[in-house]
This record gives structure tokens, sequence and C-alpha cells, in this order.
């Protein structure tokens, strides 16, 4: 028989090892979507003469409360929403995709792992039952399966890791930058933009980061002061700040692709070789 109960362990880090509140079962992916949907509804409210309401029950990362701020200062200063939204769901359409693409890495790495540890521990199984041995679950049985399952929690541990090293600083940053470009051309006052925005007060830690940072405090400079426009100098700098992103990504996929080979080579294939020499071990015994 096939010992399920060691299965069903092996598949609890795929469950419960993940902050799965946050990414599992595209639950943030999914609010993402809610929140991309909910636009067109407020476009509908805008276009019809209606004040927006603000969406309450789609939280996906920064998204929310700038869209939340815009609709404020909408329904407060009179601030045309047109423009914004159509920018708003460009960005927030970039951002799903390479959410997708980010789950996709997790979900293919995890689910690669447990399959071979179902072949590893599914052929050990069947060969006892095949030859007709007694199924026993020796140290070398729970050292196989310990191996397994410590690459897992391994793999997860450095894709969150990855993540937050190499794309967790962009979320303030493009905040920051995105609430620039949208107030900067309303007519506020020069102190509450800045105040909203704490574009001045951001310190990147990434080199490139700084140096399109740079960029951006210098136009912030010239608007604030001697008035210029710079909406389009500000798309420029976000839309490199996307490349940039992109660039971290590939990073992020490869150094993930790294620890993957490692894991199977130290971690799964060491485990298939102790179930290999623990079943020739049953076989030998048997044979004497």
């Amino acid at each position: 028989m096939i010992p399920n109960f060691f299965f069903v362990l092996f598949l609890i880090p795929y469950f419960f090892l993940i902050p799965w509140k946050k990414y599992f079962f595209l639950l943030e992916f999914h609010r993402g979507n809610q929140l991309l949907w909910s636009i067109f509804k407020i476009e509908e409210e805008v276009f019809s003469g209606r004040v927006p309401l603000i969406p309450k029950n789609f939280k996906y990362k920064f998204y929310s409360p700038l869209l939340e701020s815009f609709l404020l200062y909408s329904r407060q200063f009179g601030m045309p929403l047109f423009n914004f939204l159509g920018e708003f769901k460009h960005q927030l359409g970039k951002d799903l995709q390479m959410e997708r693409k980010l789950l996709k890495e997790l979900r293919d790495g995890v689910v690669q792992f447990i399959f071979i540890g179902v072949i590893s521990f599914g052929f050990w199984t069947w060969s006892h039952i095949f030859l007709g041995l007694k199924i026993s679950y020796s140290l070398n049985f729970f050292l196989a399966f310990f191996l397994q399952l410590l690459g897992l929690i391994i793999f997860l541990c450095c894709y969150y890791v990855f993540r937050k090293k190499l794309l967790g600083t962009f979320d303030t940053v493009f905040q920051s930058y995105y609430l620039f470009w949208g107030l900067s051309s309303v007519g506020l006052p020069v102190v509450e933009v800045l105040g909203a925005c704490q574009i001045l007060e951001l310190r990147p830690s990434n080199g490139e980061q700084r140096i399109l940072h740079r960029r951006m405090e210098s136009l912030v400079t010239s608007w604030k002061d001697k008035g210029f426009p710079v909406k389009k100098s500000v798309e420029d700098v976000i839309s490199e700040l996307w490349d940039l992103y992109n660039v971290k990504f590939q990073v992020f996929r490869r150094n993930l692709k790294i620890v993957n080979f490692l894991i199977m080579a130290l971690f799964y294939l060491s485990a298939f070789f102790i179930l290999l020499m623990d079943f020739m071990g049953v076989f030998l015994i048997e044979l004497k």
C-alpha cells in the first residue's frame, strides 16, 4: 500500500509554509484583477457625471491606496480623472502580468518538487509490492523524506528572500512617483503635493534606482522652483523604472533556477539514491 500518510505530510509545506493569504491560490492576483475591473465601473460613473465611490474591498499592493488618494482629491479639488484612470489601468495591468509570472515561478517550482517526491516514494513502494517485500519504514526512508521536505522549504525561503531583496523595494518608489505624476498637474499647493508623495524623502538602496531617483529629484526641483511642466518627463522615468523592474525580475528567475538545480542535485537526487539503497538492502536480505 502506498504510504499516503507520508504523501500528505509531504504536501503540508505546499499549503501552510507559504504565506498563502497573500500569494497562494492567486488570492492577491485575484484582488488585483477585481481592482482592475472596478476601474471600469469608476470610469462609467465619471462619464455619467456622478462622483465615483471609493472601492473598499479590493486591496492590492499600493494601487488601492493610490486610487483612493486620487478619488479623494477628485472629490475635494475637482481633479480630472480620465487621464489618470487610463494610465492607472495600464500600469496596473503591467503589474498583474509580472505578478502572474512571479506566481508561476513559485507554483512550477513547488509542483516540480512535490511531483519528484511522489515519484521517488511511489517507486520505493511499488518496488516493494512488486517483489513481494514487506514494507517497513527504516531510518533511510525517514532520512530521504526529511531531505526532500527540507529541499522544498529551502526553495520557498529562497523564493521570498530573492523576491523581497530584488523586487520588494519597487512598490514604495512606484507609489511615490505615480502620486507626483498625478498631483503635479492638478494645481495643488507645492507643499501638499510633496507631502503626499514624499518623493524627496525617498532613499532607494538599489544603485540603478538611485540613478533614476536623482533624475526624478531634478524634475521635482524644476517643477517646485520654476513651475516647469514635467508630466511627460515623469512618465519617461516611470517607464525606465519598469524596465529596471523587468531586469531585476530576470535576475530573480536566474537565481531561482540556480537554487532549483542545487536543491534537485543535493536533496532530491540524494533522497532517491537513499531510497534505492534502502530497497536494495531489503531485497538482498530477502534473497538470503
